[in-house]
């Protein structure tokens, strides 16, 4: 049996800048996050790959989210 997290923890704002990504990615490989919000108008197709190999690794969830403080590319 799978035991479930008593808390989620999500990172936000993937696609915003690469550190950001790299943290995340780091996270998500070393099981110490349950999610992931990506900006999807900022997130490029090479790092949408990466977070699709990231979810079929294991439970991390994929969240989309509006940037809306930027102009849309």
């Amino acid at each position: 049996m799978i035991k479930k997290p008593t808390r989620l923890i999500i990172c936000d704002d993937y696609g915003l800048h690469t550190a950001i990504n790299r943290a995340v990615d780091q996270l998500a490989l070393e099981g110490k996050i349950q999610g992931v919000s990506v900006l999807i108008d900022l997130v490029e197709s090479d790092q949408v790959e990466t977070l699709r190999k990231l979810n079929r690794q294991g439970e991390l969830q994929i969240g989309l989210h509006w940037n809306l403080t930027e102009p849309l590319k």
